[in-house]
């Protein structure tokens, strides 16, 4: 149970914070109903349950043990956000 209640704190923040996904869901349901919003809705939830299984399975470990992969990780996000703007 003491591992439960952080998490369920970060989940509520993280459900109610403006992000680009809860941006998207709330713009597309202005404009064509829930029904069409309902796909970036599951689409959320199943990255955010993916992030946090990748994370509980020890991915964080992995990268902390190989310095590697954050310089890289670090680089590609550098040239994605240099291609998008």
């Amino acid at each position: 149970m003491t591992h439960l209640s952080p998490f369920i704190l970060f989940a509520f923040v993280a459900s109610i914070t403006l992000g680009p996904t809860n941006l998207l869901a709330m713009s597309n349901s202005a404009r064509f109903g829930i029904r069409a919003t309902l796909p970036i809705i599951v689409g959320g939830c199943l990255a955010s349950s993916g992030l946090v299984l990748a994370v509980g399975l020890g991915l964080g470990t992995f990268v902390l043990k190989v310095p590697a992969v954050v310089q890289i990780l670090g680089w590609a996000g550098a040239i994605w956000l240099s291609y998008l703007a």
